[in-house]
């Protein structure tokens, strides 16, 4: 996004200054940035898109709960990253690279889906932890309290909160001003909470898994409770690692806004332009990896993609993924 679009500037000596701005680097590294924001995007519309079509298809039927509703939601967001920002912001490089100024209104609606797809990716996330934690704390209600129509309902709520949110900027909030607003409310004080949330989440896990061991060992519980808890405690950290990754992957986009907020001139430097764009590619790595994450950590997500994909026909796996996380 653009010095123009944080700033609301309009006028046609903003554009040409801003053009201006931009002539400080080279057009080869614009080419760069148009072959990587290319490659973003392709690959998050892709992974993304393979994602929701395993979790559609579903041929063995063991995707048909809560959370994963909730991570096919996500999935819809990181897609809308990839689709529109992503292929959005390709666009952008290449009218640089050429020495142009981009096409109108092009960044102020790569601005609004990237807002909107963000607000419901961390809403998602945030949702995905409480959903861990009731099923870790009150394991015993979890099923009237976690329902697939609850979580429909949570999911509508999600987007309907980021629309409202998305359009503040286009109302006349100060764009630089509500990114900085926005990274206290939606992501550091989230991080707050979620941290709190997951230490207690792994103490009452860890807990669990002591007294099933010890039950065990005396033959007083069988193993298929050890093998729910290892089960469960292995989406837990899958879901902790996208939170790991989103944080990661948004810290330079963090640092960026404050830059803004505070050192108006700063971006006029080439220096800051070249964190600028890369911060921007840094953050999309997060819808990149997450589709990653769910094969590599979630069996069940692992084979029945391979089923969709026609990569394993042996009719013997149905059995296993029923069985195995």
């Amino acid at each position: 996004m653009n010095e123009s679009t944080f700033h609301n500037g309009t006028s046609s000596t903003s554009s040409l200054s801003e053009l201006n701005t931009y002539s400080q680097l080279s057009p080869t590294f614009y080419l760069c940035l148009v072959v990587l924001d290319a490659f973003f995007a392709f690959a998050i519309t892709s992974g993304n898109f393979f994602l929701l079509v395993t979790i559609y298809r579903d041929p063995f039927r063991c995707l048909r709960t809560p959370t994963t509703f909730l991570i096919a939601n996500l999935g819809v967001a990181d897609f809308l990253v990839g689709a529109f920002v992503g292929f959005g912001r390709t666009v952008e490089m290449y009218f640089l690279y050429l020495g142009q100024q981009e096409l109108p209104y092009l960044n102020t609606f790569q601005y609004f889906i990237g807002g909107f797809a963000v607000f419901a990716a961390v809403s998602s996330i945030m949702a995905m932890s409480w959903d861990r934690f009731v099923a870790v704390t009150d394991h015993l209600n979890y099923k009237s309290r976690v329902t697939v129509k609850k979580v429909k309902f949570c999911i509508a709520g999600i987007w309907l909160n980021a629309l409202l949110l998305a359009v503040l900027p286009a109302a006349g909030v100060r764009k630089v001003n509500f990114l900085f607003a926005y990274c206290y409310s939606h992501v550091v004080l989230p991080a707050i909470v979620l941290t709190i949330t997951y230490i207690v989440i792994f103490k009452r896990l860890s807990q669990k898994l002591r007294n099933i061991e010890q039950q065990v060992s005396s033959g007083n519980s069988s193993i298929d409770k050890r093998r729910n808890l290892y089960r469960e405690r292995k989406l837990l950290l899958a879901i902790l690692l996208l939170l790991i990754v989103f944080y990661t992957c948004f810290t330079p986009y963090f640092v960026k806004v404050h830059l803004w907020f505070f050192c108006e001139e700063c971006e006029k430097s080439a220096s800051f332009l070249i964190y600028h764009f890369i911060s921007n590619d840094i953050l999309s790595l997060s819808s990149l990896l997450d589709p990653v994450i769910y094969a590599w950590r979630l069996q069940r997500f692992r084979k029945t993609l391979l089923k969709v994909l026609c990569l394993k026909r042996n009719t013997a796996v149905e059995q296993s993924v029923l069985t195995a996380s």
